[in-house]
């Protein structure tokens, strides 16, 4: 069907696509390949767009589980048999469970902030966050068996809260530290120990810095003992940030899928296998926040402790001493970027077969194998193919030709399987059947091959990938160069690619903003700079989300919606280290 011009009227409940002067083409099957043409001055065609069955089940009374209060799911539960009664009961035991926790972290909170004398703040934070890990994936495991009739619901639905009576009650009534508690206080202890002995040791030795009296080129000196303590904390802040973003990530993750998980009784080893491809993304996504937070916890307790003083008094200035930082930021750089061009557009294309999996409770495929439908506007052509990837084939392949303004049907071509010749804009087709309808009636010729000129590139007539996640930079790029000559609109992909080519900047740029703020905040208190760290990620994700949705609108060109965020925040950090004191 083709038209001069369309527009869409909506009803109530339906739809109707109205076409202006349309023109119906219909090809019958077999050899003959009879044409029946006919043209009308409008065309209606109702769309059934699912709005009436949504209209009747907002109208329904019935609810499901999730929507009853807790008299009425207990009555469901005893009404109902087999996998339904298994899943009311285990809800009606969560929700009384849940109406418990706040009284069960109140006593571990109680616990750990007795027993945790040494450590500050930030160790009982960490505890804390551990222990709501630990809490709700315990929680994911007893509903999880629940459902699945491994274990009674009351048991699946109190199990975290038992476990964490448990601890709390150890936590609260042993006398002596718990040996966790012990090793960490003794990690601790030496760290602290280290770094005034290491402060000690680099004032006898003089490695810190003799002073300006040697000049300014002593200050060039890299690595001395300073910067190897610097960045050896940073390391170790690092991989504790790490770890503990990435957990946090993992676990509402599951939480996400805890429904699809416990209906398609999804295997433990699938979602284990589902968040170890996970991973490569979930790291690239949070290596800027991790950069940021750790350069805040490493610099500021050193300002605290007055460390400071140490550094200013042997000759070095607080540009110097941010040396080691800009070193990790910059190696944080690197990692992302070897994970986004190297590991993550496999690992991505498994974990998207997982998920839906997952969601689904059968296996997809990572590309699909049925019948594509390719419009490339520059030839004016319809395909309409099955694409083997293997041999890089297309077989039953259906090709429409239009006329130069679009309205009308001007060729058909069938053939049983092509492939592209010498050149990559040929198409070398066998077993042809061409329909010609330029005339008033039809010409029809069987030819064992032919020919086609002006065809698009091989990579076009793959099955289209929707997520830049799964293609590497150059892959990218060689991708939207091919859908431009279709004429297809790229301007959300040109924008991917540049948010490709700028993400492993952002590490530095987050490192500039946050070696000042952690100097300034850091005399005041180390919760206060991690506030400072969440609040300065939260604005850089918000301005960066603006900009990616103004490109995605085409209201900014892709290369600024995808660079200004790196480029406010970089004159951000240079302006707040030029105000640091020296």
């Amino acid at each position: 069907m083709t038209a001069r011009s369309g527009r869409i009227d909506a009803a109530a409940e339906r739809s109707e696509l109205v076409l202006d002067e349309a023109e119906v083409t219909q090809i019958e099957a077999g050899a003959s390949g009879k044409v029946i043409r006919e043209q009308s001055s409008q065309l209606r065609l109702q769309i059934n767009t699912g709005r009436s069955a949504l209209l009747e089940r907002l109208n329904s009374e019935e609810r499901g589980p999730e929507e009853m209060g807790w008299q009425e799911l207990r009555l469901y539960s005893k009404v109902e048999t087999g996998t339904k009664a298994l899943d009311a009961a285990a809800l009606l035991q969560r929700r009384f469970s849940l109406s418990f926790a706040p009284l069960a972290f109140a006593l571990l909170g109680a616990g750990i902030g007795l027993r945790v004398r040494r450590g500050g703040r930030g160790l009982g934070m960490i505890l804390s966050l551990a222990a709501m890990i630990c809490y709700y994936l315990v929680a994911l495991l007893g509903e999880q068996m629940a459902r699945a009739g491994k274990v009674s619901s009351v048991m699946g639905g109190w199990m975290p809260q038992l476990l964490t009576l448990c601890v709390a009650a150890a936590l609260l009534g042993l006398q002596g530290k718990m040996g966790l508690i012990r090793k960490v206080s003794h990690l601790s202890r030496s760290a602290l120990t280290g770094r005034k002995d290491a402060v000690e040791e680099a004032k006898a030795t003089g490695s810190l810095g003799k002073g300006r009296r040697q000049g300014n080129a002593r200050l060039l000196n890299f690595p001395v003992l300073l910067d190897t303590y610097i960045f050896s904390s940073l390391l170790r802040m690092f991989a504790l940030v790490f770890v503990a973003v990435t957990a946090i990530f993992l676990v509402f993750t599951i939480f996400g899928l805890w429904r699809s998980i416990i209906m398609t009784s999804t295997p433990a080893r699938v979602v284990i296998e589902y968040l170890i491809y996970l991973l490569p993304l979930s790291s690239v996504q949070i290596l800027p926040a991790t950069t940021l937070i750790t350069i805040l916890a490493t610099y500021a307790p050193m300002v605290r402790r007055s460390e400071a003083v140490a550094w200013w008094s042997c000759g070095l200035s607080s540009y110097r001493l941010f040396l080691p930082a800009i070193l990790l930021a910059i190696c944080a750089g690197m990692a992302l970027w070897l994970l986004q061009e190297n590991i993550m557009p496999s690992a991505n294309l498994r974990q998207d077969a997982l998920r839906a999996r997952i969601k689904g409770g059968t296996a997809r495929a990572t590309t699909e194998h049925d019948r594509q439908w390719l419009v490339s506007a520059r030839a004016r052509r319809i395909y309409s193919y099955e694409f083997n990837g293997r041999d890089n084939k297309l077989s039953n392949l259906a090709i429409y030709e239009l006329d130069g303004k679009g309205e009308r049907l001007n060729r058909a071509i069938f053939s049983e399987e092509a492939h592209w010749g010498s050149s990559p804009h040929t198409l070398e087709m066998e077993y042809v059947h061409e329909i010609n309808l330029t005339g008033r009636g039809s010409d029809q010729v069987e030819e064992q091959s032919l020919s086609l000129e002006d065809v698009d590139a091989p990579e076009v007539f793959k099955p289209e990938i929707d997520k830049p996640q799964q293609l590497s930079s150059r892959r990218l790029s060689a991708y939207i160069k091919n859908l431009k000559a279709t004429g297809a609109n790229t301007s959300s992909l040109s924008l991917a690619l540049q948010r490709k080519y700028s993400d492993p900047f952002s590490p530095l740029v987050l490192a500039l903003v946050s070696l000042p703020l952690a100097v300034s905040f850091g005399r005041r208190s180390a919760l206060i700079a991690l506030c400072v760290a969440v609040a300065i990620g939260l604005t850089f994700w918000a301005t960066s989300s603006m900009l990616q949705q103004a490109g995605n609108y085409e209201m900014l060109p892709p290369s600024v919606a995808g660079w200004a965020p790196l480029l406010i925040f970089t004159f951000i950090g240079i302006y707040l280290t030029s105000r640091v004191r020296t």
